[in-house]
């Protein structure tokens, strides 16, 4: 069967089904039973409510069956005229009403996803969702592109769904890293959102690059990453996890490296930020100031790093036993422009 855009035609096949749920759970009879008959009749009201404005033919062609038969109804469940005529009258102050509890639950609902948009790095997405809410579709989706660099982007498809309580949810969002070192090769992933260990979009993009990030769930910290050659069932790529249990320690890999940015509390908490969001970090040696970058490696238990023109280093060449390296082909998302940039990226996702 295919897919229809007429809203009242979708609500009352999804009714449809319910009634075929009901008569392999109940016997037959319940659906003329006078409860059954009345809840329906409440659906085909509030059906006329939530679409009585609109403008689409088809609509407004369902609401006019639709209105016969809740009439048909009506004096099924009240033969008497008088019980019908004080019926109609209260039903005439909620009729009022409900539209402003509908549009204040709208409201609400758009602003706790604007919320959740923006903590996610989608705050772009801002000005197109209330839009979408009012329509009342069960699901939609909706796209946005961010240049990480002037090589790379991130092309991200948010979905969104609407739950037994009418309120929308970001359910996950499909992310796709493109890199023009890289023509002939993309890398993608779905994220869920509906879970306590959420993603956000500039963790994505250090994740579709084969970099760890920190997470939190019920109470527990672990650094996750993609492996990058191994994918599930759905094409996804398989997420190793690294509990704090399995013995990895940041810290005392950094003890190797005399930073300036570890000198101080301040600095160190905001370095150890910076890594645990997956984040290639720029920091200098106190001794000589040379600039190196470097990002946390929680299955070997090391810290990566690089010159600042992403060759990769010991710890001893690091300390300076080569430092005048000439610079190598930069492997995907490692160049100086794409660290300038995403030095200033938001702490909570990638914006432009």
């Amino acid at each position: 069967m295919e897919a229809t855009n007429n809203r009242v035609e979708r609500e009352l096949e999804q009714w449809r089904k319910r009634e075929q749920r009901f008569i392999k759970l109940f016997m037959p009879q319940l659906l003329e039973s006078r409860a059954f008959l009345k809840e329906k009749l409440r659906h085909l009201e509030r059906l006329s409510t939530r679409y009585g404005n609109t403008n689409d033919m088809e609509e407004r062609l369902a609401l006019r069956l639709l209105k016969q038969e809740r009439r048909n109804l009506e004096k099924r469940l009240y033969p008497n005229r008088l019980l019908r005529i004080i019926r109609l009258a209260v039903k005439g102050f909620a009729i009022f009403t409900e539209p402003v509890i509908a549009e204040q639950k709208a409201h609400k609902n758009t602003v706790a996803l604007n919320a959740s948009l923006e903590q996610a790095g989608f705050g772009k997405l801002k000005e197109r969702l209330e839009q979408h809410v009012r329509q009342g579709q069960e699901k939609f989706s909706l796209p946005v592109t961010y240049y990480v660099n002037e090589k790379e982007r991130m092309d991200f498809q948010v979905h969104f769904t609407k739950g037994k309580d009418e309120q929308y949810r970001i359910s996950h969002y499909d992310a796709l890293l493109y890199s023009e070192n890289h023509p002939g090769k993309t890398v993608k992933q779905t994220f869920p959102m509906d879970t306590s260990m959420s993603i956000t979009s500039e963790q994505a993009y250090n994740l579709l690059l084969g970099r760890a990030v920190m997470k939190e769930s019920g109470g527990q910290k672990e650094l996750v990453k993609l492996d990058l050659n191994d994918k599930d069932a759905q094409g996804n790529f398989r997420m190793k996890q690294f509990p704090e249990n399995y013995g990895y320690d940041p810290e005392k890999e950094l003890d190797k490296l005399p930073l300036k940015e570890t000198q101080g509390l301040t600095g160190k908490e905001k370095l150890f930020r910076e890594l645990a969001n997956g984040n290639r970090v720029e920091v200098t040696l106190r001794k000589g100031g040379q600039k190196l970058l470097i990002e946390a490696e929680p299955q070997k238990k090391t810290v990566n790093i690089y010159t600042i023109h992403g060759e990769k280093l010991t710890v001893g060449e690091a300390l300076g036993s080569k430092q005048d390296r000439a610079a190598r082909t930069i492997p995907l998302g490692v160049n100086r422009v794409e660290h300038t940039n995403h030095r200033k990226n938001s702490k909570k996702g990638l914006q432009i």
